[in-house]
């Protein structure tokens, strides 16, 4: 990815990605960039420095599309008994 300045960003994808299933072709990074690039668009501009934690959440939200989210973050947050308050 290169910086085009304070809130752009390009991108590059490799062709290497792609991966046959059958008669079907599907490219994983595509896929979760553009679940990313319709998110982070509705904030209207992210600072640099938050940037990577905004992408976390997408890469967390991608790989996690099809749980509960709600009862999955409950879980974690239990697991590893934060303290909320």
């Amino acid at each position: 990815m290169k910086d085009r300045g304070q809130n752009c960003m390009d991108k590059e994808v490799s062709t290497s990605s792609l991966i046959e299933f059958g008669k079907s072709h599907i490219n994983g990074i595509e896929s979760f960039w553009g679940v990313a690039k319709t998110r982070l668009s509705k904030f209207k501009g992210i600072h640099k420095s938050t940037f990577y934690l905004h992408l976390k959440e997408c890469e967390f939200r991608f790989n996690h599309r099809n749980d509960d989210l709600y009862r999955l973050l409950l879980n974690l947050i239990n697991k590893r008994q934060l303290k909320l308050f």
